[in-house]
């Protein structure tokens, strides 16, 4: 796993998994400082995993940043997602380039 590769190399802690659903219960259970987000899942879409965090009252503070090849950075948006990958724009706008 390559971000969690990168997330050790400058002192940072990290859980992962492919499954949305196990990320959302490791989200309860750890209250993490930040979520990297896939949106393509084998279990269920990572736009559903976004919208139950950001739904619950208890994980919603927390910053959920989208890291997919799928060109939709406006959804994330949004859903209240930090987005990252190919056609996201860097200053947060929302507009693909």
């Amino acid at each position: 796993n390559i971000e969690l590769d990168v997330a050790r190399k400058v002192g940072f802690k990290g859980i992962t998994t492919p499954s949305g659903t196990a990320a959302i219960a490791l989200a309860q259970d750890y209250k993490p400082h930040a979520v990297l987000l896939d949106i393509s899942l084998p279990d269920i879409d990572g736009w559903r995993v976004l919208k139950r965090l950001k739904d619950d009252v208890t994980l919603r503070h927390i910053p959920v940043y989208v890291i997919s090849t799928i060109d939709r950075p406006e959804r994330g948006l949004r859903l209240g997602a930090q987005v990252s990958g190919p056609g996201s724009d860097p200053e947060g706008c929302g507009r693909s380039t």
